[in-house]
Formats: C-alpha cells, structure tokens, sequence
C-alpha cells in the first residue's frame, strides 16, 4: 500500500505462503439493575486477524520481511540473477515498514481487507524440513469484492535445507565467520513487534 489502510489492488499471488483470515470484534454491554439479560450491547471495535504458514520462497520472503522490518539494503551480486538483500532494523527507531491489502476468494464470492500488518514472523529450520509461521492484523473486512483481474504469480524458488548454512559470531560485524558445523535445528521468531491503536475518531 502507498499509503498505509487506503486499499489497494492485490496484484501480487502468494502461492508458498497461506493467509488465513478471521474477523474480530468486541462489544459493550450493559445490564441495568432488576434485569438477567444485557438491555444494549454496543458494538465497539471490529478489526481482522491473519495467520501465516507455509514453505519459504526467496522472493515471498522479500516481501514478508518489507512488511515487517522495513526496506532492506539491496545490491546486485550476479548481474540479472541474484541480489543480496540486507535488513538491519532498530531496536529503538521505527522502521518504515509496508501494510498490504489481502483479497481471497473467486469470482463467486470475495473479500478483502487493508492494512494487513505483521506483527509476527518465525522460521524453524531443519535438515528435513524449513516451515514458516506468523499472523497479523488489519482493518475490517470488506465482503462482496471483485477480485484483481489476472495478478502476478510470485516465482515459487525455495529455500533448500541441504542448501543452508548457519554462523554464530561474537559481534555482527563478524557474521559469516565461524560456521557451525553440526546443527541439526534452529528456530527463529519475532512476536509482538506491533500492536492496535484504537483512537476516538469517527473518520477511522
């Protein structure tokens, strides 16, 4: 999204990676004295929560991590083939993370929601098997959508356990030195780096 909550067409297909959506909602209620059931019940915040899964692919992963850590320091390390891409957030200033908008469904029946934002993400990376994980959140769901017409299909080159290599070094300047040898599983996550801000603004 240019801007962050205003919607914009899904013109990029996840095939690696699988969102799933539930709609959110809390209530205010209020029981006057001498009654056994609530008389009014407000509704109050609505919003939609996103969980994420699935095998990591280079390029998905380039977008997952926009989202979530802000824009990386790419350069071009073979020319027209490879990139190396280098996220380095603080752990004080805000980064200038992407919001997206998800739409799912078909020509039947569609829906879709914006300013989907990560606020977890992990891998768990093992000589069998890498899995992806996390979740979100973002606006409420706007039902009866006409999908993007023709998306882009994100090209779907996995990452390859017989492929990797890990490092574990006394400072960051000297990642990439000391290789480990016989690691045989590592998990990595990042939980709760955002939350909701609910403002008294009828506009939002």
């Amino acid at each position: 999204e240019a801007t962050p909550g205003t919607a914009v067409a899904a013109n990029k297909v996840f095939s690696g990676v699988g969102i799933t959506t539930s709609v959110q909602g809390e209530t205010d209620e209020f029981k006057p004295t001498g009654q056994k059931y609530a008389a009014l019940v407000v509704p109050n915040r609505e919003w939609t929560e996103f969980g994420i899964e699935g095998k990591p692919t280079y390029d998905e992963l380039a977008y997952l991590f926009r989202c979530f850590f802000g824009a990386p320091v790419t350069t071009e390390v073979e020319t027209d083939v490879a990139w190396s891409h280098v996220w380095t957030p603080s752990s004080t200033a805000a980064d200038a993370i992407k919001t997206m908008t998800i739409e799912q469904g078909d020509a039947v029946r569609a829906h879709k929601f914006a300013y989907a934002l990560i606020k977890d993400l992990g891998i768990a990376f093992s000589r069998s098997a890498i899995d992806l994980s996390g979740g979100g959140l973002g606006l409420p769901i706007t039902d009866g959508i006409t999908m993007t017409n023709a998306p882009t299909e994100i090209p779907l080159v996995p990452l390859l356990p017989s492929k990797l290599d890990f490092y574990l070094d006394e400072t960051s300047g000297a990642i990439g030195t000391t290789k480990l040898l016989r690691t045989m599983a590592i998990e990595w996550s990042l939980t709760d780096k955002v939350d909701a801000a609910w403002f008294v603004n009828s506009a939002i």
